[in-house]
């Protein structure tokens, strides 16, 4: 039988410090690489209220495009963004460092340079999340080899790769629910109070993003009591720690409370309800379809699977049992999260996420549900068909997030909608018309166009060279997400153009190449560190 391994109690050492600075640039660099360049979508709504906010004035969208449909309408008939305030502070450091170097370089205000800054908030954003969940995986006790994979696997093969490119606050998300199980964790193997307090903290931050994680309260407050229980304290002692977990909490909720109050004229008013808050609305956006049609969809539909654009959950499933059977508490409440958020999602009317890549809500779920993989990787000897397994679904994941990084997904979404022989929910049950095939397609098309100069529509069926009258195509670009994000620095930025801004963005390329060359050395230096550690005390055994 395997022996259970320590949990790591000196993660600080100076080794651990250097992974962890490692994978944060190694993510982060491929993250900048393929980073939009812009934000747009709903997070554009954020973006100008945080620009208002710096101005000094009340954080409302204006003139915006699809505001009159998207954006709710406050108490005083302005429109504010429908994501909780969280996202929008959330923006301000990238926007005041934008500033100060907008105002040393002497920028034009007209330009996009501060959009340009402002999205690279969830590539620096998904870089910490796979830090954090390497530092999860250390503290259950599992290898640094381990966390390396599962951070890596996180980055690279589910769709946090795609999301750190736009402007949605699910990345946020993701970074506040493993800094939660991280604190809450070591929290269970220290007894430390302070730990509670930041895994409130996170919490909170959660639910200033999205207010429905505040049904996350309840689960990690019961994991958080159970740990109290098992270390046989006292009522008052248990009452007092969970008061430090639930101090940050309530403080975010009476914030987003006032906040509600200020701009929609009640404390209990939800942004994404339009308006003031009532029973009757917050039911009508459930159960408009039968409840198990959005949990399939989420499981095991072609267009919205979340095994299908995270392959490496694949794999997990394989580990879940040992997992169990190692830390069973971990796992139950793990279990339980996950389970209430997949029947919660699929309950709603829009269980798909609208238009996004994959299943985009349980993408702060992921890391937690990929976690069991660690027990099938993290032995002395790894069996070759799990070495060939997960190396087959990281690369599987690569390739799902490869289409979304050249081609903005809102394309092939369009074409989709003009196709309308089926309701939009209905077409993710179809297998030819999944996004990941569509996304191909278009990738395949922009190709062609850049190597033959003809021009190629899209329908979500097939490419064709002469669209027909009778239907709407879409038209494929060259290259529309990964090639314009470096483009439109050079047009919009406003800093240089021609052959200075050209030199630029090269520079700004080959030192994000060197800077993750560097880092993935740098680990790989660590991880042979550990191996050689590993043999030695095994020969001296």
């Amino acid at each position: 039988m395997k022996e259970k391994s320590v949990p790591c109690k000196s993660w600080v050492k100076r080794p651990e410090t250097r992974a962890c600075a490692f994978l944060f640039v190694l993510v982060l660099s491929v993250c900048l690489l393929t980073s939009s360049g812009r934000v747009r979508s709903d997070g554009y709504f954020s973006f100008v209220a945080a620009t208002e906010l710096l101005a000094g004035r009340p954080p409302v969208v204006r003139s915006l495009p699809y505001a009159e449909t998207r954006a709710p309408i406050g108490a005083t008939g302005e429109q504010y963004a429908q994501y909780g305030p969280g996202w929008t502070a959330t923006m301000i450091p990238a926007m005041l460092v934008a500033n100060i170097v907008r105002a040393k370089l002497y920028v034009p205000p007209e330009s996009r340079f501060l959009q340009m800054a402002v999205s690279s908030t969830n590539s620096i954003i998904s870089a910490l999340a796979c830090v954090a969940l390497y530092l999860l995986a250390r503290e259950l006790g599992y290898r640094r080899r381990t966390g390396v994979v599962l951070s890596l696997s996180l980055a690279f093969g589910t769709m946090m790769w795609s999301y750190s490119r736009e402007m949605f606050s699910e990345p946020a998300c993701t970074l506040a629910i493993i800094a939660a199980a991280f604190f809450g964790q070591r929290y269970r193997s220290t007894g430390a109070a302070r730990l509670l307090l930041l895994c409130g903290v996170s919490v909170a931050y959660a639910i200033s993003l999205k207010v429905y994680w505040l049904l996350l309260v309840p689960f990690v407050a019961g994991w958080l009591v159970h740990a109290c229980l098992r270390d046989r304290k006292g009522k008052a002692k248990v009452a007092a720690e969970l008061a430090v977990f639930l101090l940050p909490v309530a403080i975010g909720l009476v914030g987003l409370a006032v906040f509600s109050k200020l701009s929609f004229g009640s404390f209990v008013a939800l942004g994404y309800l339009r308006g003031r808050f009532s029973m009757g609305k917050l039911l009508s956006s459930f159960y408009s379809l039968p409840p198990y049609v959005g949990v399939l969809g989420l499981l095991v539909s072609p267009g919205k699977s979340v095994f299908l654009y995270c392959p490496p959950l694949i794999v997990a499933v394989f580990g879940i049992r040992r997992f169990w059977k190692r830390e069973p508490v971990l796992a139950g409440w793990m279990f339980g999260l996950v389970v209430f958020y997949v029947l919660f999602f699929g309950a709603r009317e829009h269980w798909d996420g609208g238009h996004s890549w994959g299943p985009r809500y349980l993408l702060p779920l992921v890391p937690l549900m990929l976690l069991p993989l660690a027990e099938l990787i993290d032995g002395e000897r790894v069996a070759a068909f799990t070495k060939l397994s997960t190396g087959t679904s990281l690369m599987a994941g690569v390739l799902v997030q490869v289409p979304n990084l050249f081609i903005y997904f809102g394309t092939y979404m369009k074409a989709l909608i003009r196709y309308d022989e089926l309701a939009l929910g209905e077409l993710y049950f179809v297998p030819n018309l999944s996004p990941i095939i569509g996304g191909w397609r278009l990738l395949l098309g922009a190709f062609h166009n850049a190597f033959t100069g003809e021009p190629q529509f899209l329908y979500p069926v097939k490419l064709v060279r002469d669209a027909p009258d009778s239907l709407t195509p879409v038209y494929i670009r060259n290259f529309g997400a990964l090639w314009d994000s470096w483009i439109n620095i050079l047009r919009t930025s406003g800093i240089t153009a021609g052959l200075p801004g050209k030199m630029l963005v090269i520079c700004c390329v080959t030192g994000s190449v060197i800077l993750a060359l560097w880092a993935a050395r740098g680990l790989i230096r660590l991880l042979r560190d550990e191996r050689a550690a590993s043999v030695g005390s095994c020969e001296g055994q």
